[in-house]
């Protein structure tokens, strides 16, 4: 989804740090390697810095530049919880906060996130065109469920702006859905993809990154359902008609259910044969649960022109 939906995704292999109430420490070290690749020797440090009945996590660190340090290190990011033995519920918040390192440590709470989890945090970054005073993480709009992201600014104590994408709303099987978009070179209709790969995969041609790559510029913002046509029609060129489609799509939001025979009816019209479609959701697991992306999964049934096997 858009916000900065890959934008946000700037973390890709998450090391939250999560300590049990009163033992949340800090590493204060840095590791400084030699010409050859060596690591030099380096004196570490162990402090607690935060104390007390709630939970603090620092992150979602991953990389070399991913860290929760500001620019000059005095401010740390760090998310406050109420639990940790369970997955959040949409209602539940949790509280963005900093360490102030040359106030002796001192929290400053500054907003409240409902786009969050244990394991990941809510995707915090330092902006890397200000990381002395501007931070992004992830929100999510309690009333429409849509997750947006935040830049905020510890110096004004407030949110500067806030990326949310109402005007592109979800394209799944050629049918469009109320709320927050996908990003694609395309129009980013996963169920159409995965039908197009399918269908393609079982015909033995390729895959639709190699029919209708990203790098042309024709297939910016395409039609995915048209895209679905014209691979209907190469497998119909190479002797074959479909049987027979199965999808399933895996996503938090929107809920498939009141548009599922609409997506049945446009996928099957443009196929020229049955489509199935079945929805799932990931239980508020990983980057699907975080209503940050959809998954879909199609299997396809060919046989030969004529009804030959």
């Amino acid at each position: 989804m858009p916000f900065i939906g890959q934008n946000m995704n700037l973390l890709r292999r998450p090391k939250v740090a999560c300590l049990l109430p009163i033992a949340v420490f800090l590493l204060s070290s840095l590791l400084l390697c030699s010409t050859q690749g060596q690591t030099a020797p380096f004196d570490l440090t162990v402090k607690q810095i935060t104390s007390g009945k709630k939970h603090h996590i620092f992150g979602y660190i991953g990389q070399c530049r991913t860290i929760p340090w500001n620019a000059s290190g005095r401010y740390i990011l760090g998310l406050e919880l109420d639990f940790i033995d369970r997955m959040p519920k949409p209602e539940d918040a949790a509280t963005v906060f900093v360490v102030d390192t040359q106030k002796n440590n001192r929290i400053i709470r500054l907003d409240k996130t409902h786009g969050w989890n244990p394991q990941q945090g809510t995707m915090f970054y330092w902006n890397p065109n200000n990381a002395e005073h501007q931070f992004f993480f992830n929100d999510r709009d309690v009333d429409t469920g849509q997750v947006y992201t935040v830049l905020y600014d510890v110096q004004k104590r407030k949110r500067v702006r806030e990326y949310r994408f109402d005007d592109a709303s979800i394209g799944n099987g050629g049918v469009a859905f109320d709320g927050p978009g996908l990003v694609g070179h395309s129009d980013a209709d996963a169920v159409a993809h995965a039908v197009i790969d399918a269908l393609l995969g079982a015909a033995s041609l390729g895959d639709i990154g190699q029919r209708y790559p990203d790098t042309d510029p024709a297939h910016a913002g395409a039609d995915s359902m048209a895209l679905l046509v014209d691979t209907v029609a190469a497998v119909a060129s190479e002797g074959w008609e479909v049987a027979n489609v199965d999808c399933t799509v895996v996503l938090e939001f929107p809920r498939l259910a009141p548009r599922r025979d609409d997506m049945r009816d446009a996928l099957s019209a443009a196929v020229g044969a049955p489509v199935s479609v079945k929805g799932r959701r990931a239980e508020g697991l990983g980057a699907i649960g975080r209503q940050e992306g959809v998954a879909c999964f199609a299997v396809a049934l060919l046989q030969r022109d004529g009804g030959r096997s």
